[in-house]
């Protein structure tokens, strides 16, 4: 029996870390005078699972993650997969200035914050893959996929978000 309680926790964990880089807040806000931590994106631009818009709505960029567990071999561990999908509508891929292409620098931001880092599991983030998407009509992006190793047990690192207490934006 594996200990799922983490993937809760690994979504509170990841929505407060995309929510509170000020590069990220930028891109997906459209603004570089957005409010950093932004509580306006948990569940309007940024989704713990994979959120496919209204093509009726206003043009926005979307982040999107989920985590799911590839495999399991013993009680002692389990392997999570953490996938994000950063995306928007075709009218905003362009950034200011003709920079570049929005998707391609929004995933290098949250690369920076997410490859290599131990906020998930007992080992860290490790970049598996990259490739494009395309979720809806007119809207383009990225889909990012990470790989860590976790204990399948309760964990010391989460000991203070247990008992009730749902996280920042849980």
């Amino acid at each position: 029996m594996s200990n799922l309680d983490e993937l809760y926790l690994y979504k509170n964990t990841l929505m407060e870390l995309l929510c509170s880089d000020s590069a990220i807040v930028a891109l997906v806000m459209d603004s570089k005078e957005a409010e950093c931590p932004n509580k306006a994106m948990p569940y309007s631009r940024v989704f713990p699972y994979n959120h496919v818009p209204d093509v009726t709505k206003e043009a926005m960029v979307y982040v999107c993650f989920d985590v799911e567990i590839r495999r399991v071999p013993n009680k002692t561990i389990l392997y999570p997969d953490v996938y994000v999908w950063a995306f928007c509508h075709k009218s905003l891929m362009r950034l200011p200035g003709g920079s570049g292409v929005r998707p391609d620098k929004l995933v290098c931001e949250i690369n920076h914050v997410l490859s290599g880092s131990p906020c998930l599991g007992a080992g860290p983030l490790e970049l598996m893959g990259l490739s494009s998407v395309s979720p809806i009509d007119y809207h383009w992006g990225k889909l990012l996929h990470y790989a860590t190793v976790d204990f399948n047990r309760p964990s010391a690192s989460y000991g203070d978000l247990r008992g009730g207490r749902r996280g920042r934006y849980g």
